[in-house]
């Protein structure tokens, strides 16, 4: 009785819990889809789901997948537009 009661309980097949909402097959197909071009990379987050056709589950739930697969949101740094009389400033200086 005592060996039944522990293989099933060490058993790895039986989960208990909320299932995944997302595949790790559609993980990577989220991946693919973003570092596909840049303007999929600058894409929000709700235009991504639309994009992969992934309206079954939370935007929260694509930015953790894509943080988990290694990308991540940043903010886009801002840099001056120089013209020739500033680059000639800068060089000389």
């Amino acid at each position: 009785m005592i060996e039944l009661i522990s293989a099933k309980i060490l058993d790895p097949n039986t989960r208990s819990g909320r299932p995944h909402a997302l595949s790790p097959a559609e993980k990577d197909s989220l991946v693919t889809l973003v570092r596909r071009d840049f303007t999929t990379r600058r894409m929000k987050l709700v235009d991504i789901q639309q994009e992969a056709g992934l309206s079954h589950v939370c935007t929260a739930t694509i930015f953790n997948a894509l943080v988990e697969r290694g990308l991540g949101a940043y903010r886009e740094q801002f840099k001056f537009i120089l013209n020739p009389a500033s680059k000639l400033k800068r060089l000389v200086s």
